[in-house]
């Protein structure tokens, strides 16, 4: 059964939740998306998937990161890998990020982006910062990359920095076929 993201509270919530293991269940949500609403087990089953996290959409290394990925989308259904973004901000403003990505990089934005303007997902991949004092900030999910299997098992990960200043997201190397994600 799939948590609504609407359904959790910031009374009912520990920001203690560690970051999924490899090998974990992902958990199940149903969301809205920029290409309209999902259920993310319904959607993703039978296939490897990539979800990428963003703590901004409108800043100059979120537009970046977005149009690279977006770049490598071909290469990403090549070898049956669907893509998601997932940011902590409206379903407005991802359509922004996503007009931006084309007019300042000139990449078409060709995959969801999951809406978690509550941070509930974020939450319940153990994304946000447990040690922030400021409540608001500690929803600010950390900059992610997550691998899951075909199974809805987590495969990989690859955290950039729990630091919202550092620069960089992730980087891919496809190698001889085999999948890397930085």
């Amino acid at each position: 059964m799939a948590m609504a993201a609407d359904d959790m509270y910031e009374d009912e919530v520990d920001l203690r939740t560690p970051l999924l293991q490899l090998g974990d269940d992902v958990p199940n949500f149903s969301c809205d998306t920029t290409q309209g609403f999902v259920t993310l087990h319904d959607t993703i089953q039978g296939k490897w998937v990539m979800i990428f996290t963003m703590p901004k959409n409108l800043d100059p290394i979120s537009v970046s990161a977005l149009a690279a990925v977006a770049k490598l989308k071909e290469e990403f259904d090549a070898r049956n890998v669907s893509v998601y973004g997932l940011g902590v901000d409206s379903k407005m403003n991802h359509k922004v990020w996503v007009s931006d990505t084309y007019e300042l990089q000139e990449e078409r934005v060709n995959f969801p982006i999951i809406v978690d303007d509550k941070a509930q997902i974020s939450k319940a991949f153990g994304l946000v910062r447990p040690n922030e004092t400021d409540f608001m900030h500690a929803l600010v999910p950390c900059m992610l990359c997550v691998v899951i299997d075909p199974d809805l098992k987590m495969q990989g990960y690859r955290l950039a920095s729990a630091d919202k200043r550092a620069p960089g997201l992730h980087s891919r190397k496809l190698d001889g076929g085999r999948r890397h994600f930085y």
